[in-house]
């Protein structure tokens, strides 16, 4: 039984609930090939989700869009490994 949600954004994915790891590598495979390369926890805390995943130059922008970073700051986020 799954118990998660997968949330399209324009900027990346937000992934809400719980999720078995085996469907969570083909979800970072199908991510890897769409150039999503960064798990972001701020951003997935705003949208109180498990983990949100977009390119990592989308970061900023995205905490930007959503009012969680100050102008010129730049975004930290916690690097997930894709290499699957």
């Amino acid at each position: 039984m799954n118990s998660y949600e997968v949330r399209r954004y324009p900027m990346g994915v937000a992934v809400i609930g719980p999720i078995p790891i085996d469907e969570l590598l083909a979800l970072t495979r199908a991510w890897k090939k769409e150039g999503l390369n960064w798990c972001d926890a701020v951003i997935a805390g705003h949208l109180k989700a498990s983990f949100v995943v977009c390119k990592k130059r989308d970061s900023d922008l995205w905490r930007a869009e959503l009012g969680l970073t100050e102008k010129g700051k730049e975004a930290k986020g916690v690097t997930l490994s894709l290499g699957v």
